[in-house]
Parts: structure tokens; sequence; C-alpha cells
């Protein structure tokens, strides 16, 4: 398949300040905020998405990253501002196939790829183990699993507050290049990269750093008890297994009713309205903090 041309490219809207700073940054007139993008896509699958992206002529036009060369560095180096670096790496790139383009360009690459399958080959036999450890010092299996259950809803929460809360700060960005590599390191290049096969899921050693501050706040909350705290964690860290299959799937599977409509959710949280749409599981927590992504209302028929 040949490379698509920049017009190709479905690119968002600028607001006021992201042209202007774009501009600045040497991006011709012509080119800023062109086409609308999937402001309200209908997305099924990737079959609908824009062609994959002409790394020469985007680089050369967006005055940004060359996906072909580590990106890291040249986040790091850019000299971005924050209203220009926000209005890129909300601009969706696609690589052939869902390859993915480098980032650290050295021996670190490999830590930055993760397949999907390796999250529940990891963690289901840890979840298994701890389940049974909490077992068998609680009263019953019945109590167990309602401590389990306990910890495995919760997670929709938590997932939904580091999405919102740790991952889209972008009001909050300091705009300097060490918060400016910072974010794109945590989530930034996903959006900016979002079919990205190997950076769709969590890799295991981040996710036990980011689990040890959980395994803390389980044992504070249940601290009666050492082994409902246990249980309680393990159905957490079940929750976030589903989370990270459930996100892979979302962007590379063809799904069943109910996750078709979480597929689209997810891509319009991509392409377009990255401020709404956290929930990545379901849209309950969207709808209890009002940030939920609005369908727009079907137009009314003409009168004849």
């Amino acid at each position: 398949m040949a490379a698509s041309k920049s017009d190709d490219m479905l690119l968002l809207m600028p607001n006021g300040n992201g042209k202007e700073t774009t501009r600045c940054n040497g991006v011709a007139k012509s080119n800023v905020g062109t086409k609308q993008g999937f402001q309200d896509t209908g997305l099924s699958g990737p079959e609908g998405l824009p062609k994959e992206t002409d790394a020469a002529v985007d680089y050369q036009q967006q005055k940004f990253l060359d996906i072909e060369k580590p990106l890291l560095t040249q986040v790091w180096n850019g000299n971005f501002s924050k209203d220009f670096y926000l209005e890129q790496v909300h601009r969706p790139r696609l690589t052939k196939g869902g390859a993915s383009a480098p980032l650290f360009g050295n021996f670190l690459e490999p830590l930055s790829k993760t397949y999907w399958w390796v999250v529940p080959m990891v963690w289901c036999p840890m979840v298994a183990f701890g389940t049974w450890k909490a077992n068998t010092g609680m009263a019953s299996p019945w109590m167990t699993g309602a401590y389990w259950a306990i910890g495995f809803a919760l997670w929709s929460l938590v997932e939904y507050g580091m999405h919102r809360g740790l991952f889209h700060i972008d009001k909050y960005l300091p705009d300097n290049r060490v918060g400016i590599t910072g974010h794109f390191l945590f989530h930034g290049i996903h959006h900016y990269l979002p079919m990205d096969k190997l950076r769709l899921v969590m890799p295991p050693a981040l996710f036990l750093i980011l689990a040890t501050p959980f395994w803390k706040l389980s044992h504070t909350v249940f601290y009666w008890d050492w082994y409902a705290a246990t249980a309680a964690f393990c159905g957490g860290v079940f929750g976030y297994v589903c989370y990270d299959v459930t996100h892979y799937s979302l962007h590379h599977k063809n799904l069943p009713s109910y996750y078709a409509g979480l597929k689209k959710y997810h891509m319009r949280h991509h392409w377009g309205q990255s401020e709404n749409g956290f929930g990545v599981t379901s849209r309950f927590w969207d709808v209890v903090f009002g940030t939920e992504i609005k369908e727009k209302p079907a137009k009314a028929a003409k009168a004849a």
C-alpha cells in the first residue's frame, strides 16, 4: 500500500491558541486545521481509519515529530510550546499495520513494547495465588469472593481516575520540556500513535510500580484484616487485566454489540474529544462525573 498524502490524514481542528502557536512554529496557514476529523465517528473497526501517515510529508508540513526517528529525543529537544504540543499530540498519526515507531532508539526500546497477551499471562497466575492465599485466612470462600468483588468493582473507579487525573492533565501540564516529555512518555504517545499494537497495554514493570501504592491503599482501607485486603487487591488487579485486554481489543478487534459500542465511544475519545470519555471498560464514571461523550442527535427529517 502506498503511503498516504498529507491531505488524506484526518486531523483535528485546532483552537485559537493552537492555531497561533502552530503558525509560530512555521506551519503554513493552509495546513492548519483543514479537516474536521472524526468528531462523531461511527467507526466499528480500524478499517474505517484514515490511511497511514506519510512521515516525510507530515514532518515537513506540521513541524512536529518525524515518526521514523526516535520520538522521545525529538520531544525533549523540540522546544515546543505547551499549546503547540497538545494540538499536535492529539492529532493521531497512523503507521502501516499498527507498527511501532521508535521511541528511545536504543537498548530501552524493548521495554516500551508489550504484546497484549503478556498482561494476562503475567498477572492472572499472581491473582490466582493471591486469591488462594487470602482465602486461607477468611471465614468462607463466599467472604473471600465478596471482598474480591469489591476490589474488582473499585478498579473501574481507579481506571477512570488514573486516565483522567494522571494521563490527561493537559490543563495543568507545565509548559516546559520536562512536563511535555513526561506527558508524551506516559500517555501522549498513545494519542499520537493510537493504533500502535505494542504500546496499548502497560508493561509489567510499569504496572508493578503503579500497583505498589494501591497494595498499600488496600491494606489501609481494609486495615482490620490482611486477608480481606489481599482479596480486594487481587480483585482490583484482575480488573486491571480486563481493562488492558479490553483496551487492546477496542483498538484492534471486531467485537460484539456492547463492546462495539465501547469501541465507537473510545474512538471518539481519540478522534476529537480527548477532554472527555475517560472510561474504557465502562461509561459509568463518565456519566457520574459529567465527562460522558454525547452523541449528536440525529437531524430531523425535512418536511416533504
